[in-house]
C-alpha cells in the first residue's frame, strides 16, 4: 500500500522489512488463493516476462494472483496483457478507495508520460520538486491551486514509491518499460513513434513491443503497384531494429517501402545469368550448369561482387541491412521471422541437423516472415549492400550456423571477394 505513516514521534514503533517470498511462499499463496489450480498458475508466472520476479514482492503478488483469473479463455497471454490487467486493477483499487482526484486514465496518461521521460534522460527516479513542472506540463495547467491537487495525487499513486530524500521512481523497473512500450506502441500504430528522430529502447521494452502488437497488431499499406513476380512487399514506416551487440536497439523508419525477393536466388536462376553474361560459375557446378538436383537450392560460393553483378543484370540491386532486417523481421522487433522464439523446424540450421543446403521454400508458410519472405533465418547467408570498413554485410545465417546466427537481427561480415 502507498499509504505512508511517519514514526519519528513513536518511539513504540519501528520499520521492518519483508525478505523476498521464496518459490515455496509463492506457491502457498497460489495454493491457498487457487486450491484446485494453483499449478497451472505457477507455470504461467514461470513463463512471463519478469513475474518470477515481480512474485517475490508480497504486494505485487497479490496483484499477480488478481490478475490470472481476469484472464479469459482463448485470449493471448503475454506480459503486456498481465501487465495491462493489473495495472487496470490497481487503478480501479485506487478510485474505490476514494483517494484519486484524476480519471484512471488520466493516471495512466501520466505514467506513460513519465516512463518516456525517464526512458529519454535513462533516470529511473524523479525528485519531488520536478513533480509539479510535469503536472503543468502533461495536464496544461496554469493555476498553482489545480497544479497542486493534480500533484498531490500523482505522489500518491500506486505507480510510484519514495524514498525518504523525496525522489519517486515506479515500483518496479518493468512498470517504467511497460508504460514507454505502451506509449511507443500507440505511436508505432499512427507512425509517429520517430517524429523527434530513432528512438533507443532496452530489451525488456521491445519484449513489451512485442506483446503488444500481438494484442493490437499494425494495418500497414499496400504496395503502389502489383508486386512484379516472385517479390513481395515491404511497406514504409516505423520498426524496431537491432539487438544488444548488433546494430543499436531502436525504433526507426524507413522512408520508402520496396519489393524483395520471395526466395534467395536458386541456382537455376543464376545459370540463367552465368549462360547470359559469360560469368564464371560457382565452383561445384559440373562446368557452366548446376547439379539438377540443386537447381532449387539456392546458389552458394557467390562473392559480393557476383551478387551485385547478378542483381544488375535482374534489374534489381542488393538491400541495405536495415532493408534486409525490415524484410526479415516486420514491424514487431520479433527476434526470428516467424515470432520470437526459435524453431527448428520452421528454417535449416545446424540444430536442424540437415549440413546442407534445402530447397527455397521448404519451410513455407510456417518460416514465413510477415511480409512473406523465405529462408530468412538459416539456409544461406545473404548479402546486403551495407559495409563494415571495407568488408560487406551477411544477414540471415546458414544451415551450419546456429540459431542465434539466424536471428533477424545477428550481422556477420566478410571481404566482398570471400
Amino acid at each position: 500500500d502507498s499509504e505512508y505513516i511517519d514514526l519519528h514521534d513513536r518511539p513504540n514503533f519501528e520499520i521492518v522489512h519483508l525478505d523476498p517470498f521464496t518459490d515455496d511462499d509463492i506457491q502457498a499463496v497460489l495454493r491457498k488463493r487457487f486450491p484446485e489450480q494453483w499449478q497451472a498458475h505457477w507455470a504461467q508466472i514461470q513463463n512471463v516476462y519478469n513475474l518470477p520476479d515481480l512474485a517475490r514482492r508480497p504486494v505485487l503478488l497479490d496483484m499477480i494472483t488478481r490478475t490470472l483469473p481476469e484472464l479469459r479463455e482463448g485470449q493471448t497471454v503475454n506480459a503486456a496483457r498481465l501487465y495491462r490487467v493489473y495495472t487496470d486493477l490497481w487503478l480501479e483499487r485506487d478510485v474505490g478507495k476514494g483517494r484519486t482526484l484524476l480519471t484512471p486514465e488520466q493516471r495512466r496518461f501520466f505514467a506513460e508520460e513519465l516512463a518516456m521521460a525517464m526512458l529519454r534522460t535513462e533516470e529511473l527516479a524523479l525528485h519531488y520538486s520536478r513533480i509539479p513542472s510535469q503536472v503543468a506540463q502533461y495536464f496544461k495547467l496554469d493555476k498553482a491551486e489545480d497544479i497542486d491537487y493534480f500533484e498531490a495525487d500523482v505522489r500518491t499513486c500506486n505507480f510510484l514509491n519514495h524514498d525518504g530524500e523525496g525522489n519517486y521512481a515506479f515500483a518496479h523497473k518493468s512498470f517504467m518499460e511497460f508504460f514507454a512500450a505502451c506509449r511507443l506502441h500507440r505511436l508505432m500504430l499512427e507512425d509517429r513513434a520517430t517524429a523527434n528522430g530513432p528512438v533507443r529502447i532496452n530489451e525488456e521494452i521491445r519484449l513489451f513491443l512485442n506483446n503488444l502488437f500481438a494484442l493490437h497488431p499494425k494495418t500497414e499499406p499496400g504496395p503502389p503497384e502489383v508486386p512484379p513476380d516472385g517479390f513481395v512487399w515491404v511497406p514504409p514506416g516505423e520498426y524496431v531494429l537491432g539487438e544488444k551487440g548488433e546494430l543499436p536497439l531502436q525504433i526507426t523508419r524507413l522512408e520508402q517501402g520496396f519489393f524483395v525477393a520471395k526466395t534467395p536466388v536458386t541456382n537455376a536462376q543464376y545459370a540463367c545469368f552465368v549462360a547470359e553474361t559469360g560469368q564464371s560459375p560457382p565452383k561445384h557446378w559440373e562446368g557452366k550448369t548446376p547439379p539438377s538436383k540443386l537447381a532449387q537450392h539456392p546458389v552458394v560460393y557467390v562473392s559480393w561482387e557476383d551478387a551485385v553483378a547478378y542483381a544488375e543484370w535482374a534489374g534489381c540491386r542488393l538491400p541495405s541491412e536495415q532493408e534486409w532486417e525490415k524484410a526479415a523481421r516486420g514491424v514487431d522487433g520479433r527476434a526470428y521471422p516467424w515470432g520470437d522464439g526459435f524453431d527448428k523446424n520452421k528454417c535449416n540450421t545446424s540444430e536442424s541437423d540437415i549440413r546442407t543446403t534445402t530447397p527455397v521454400g521448404q519451410y513455407a508458410p510456417q518460416g514465413l516472415s510477415p511480409w512473406g519472405a523465405m529462408d530468412m533465418a538459416g539456409n544461406v547467408w545473404e548479402w546486403t549492400s551495407s559495409e563494415v570498413g571495407s568488408a560487406r554485410v551477411l544477414r540471415g545465417g546458414a544451415f551450419d550456423s546456429y540459431r542465434d546466427y539466424a536471428r533477424c537481427a545477428s550481422r556477420h561480415w566478410y571481404p566482398p571477394y570471400h
